[in-house]
């Protein structure tokens, strides 16, 4: 019977975690979207949300640290 709740839960935070992504990724193209946002305020929510959805595979990178340079015109 544990196991049966076990799976139930399981695949409930499965569906909030889907949600979940959704809903951010809905936020993330109503930003992009909007022109008065600035370019690194996507950038720094879209780092946010990928670190959610991937933590990790974000923690296990070795590649060292970088930047991310943007030009505004």
């Amino acid at each position: 019977m544990k196991h049966i709740k076990k799976k139930s839960t399981a695949q409930l935070l499965t569906e909030k975690t889907q949600q979940a992504a959704l809903l951010a990724a809905e936020r993330l193209i109503s930003l992009l979207e909007d022109p008065d946002t600035v370019n690194s305020d996507v950038i720094k929510a879209a780092t946010l949300i990928l670190e959610k959805l991937y933590p990790v595979q974000s923690e296990s990178l070795s590649g060292g640290d970088y930047d991310i340079c943007i030009k505004e015109d």
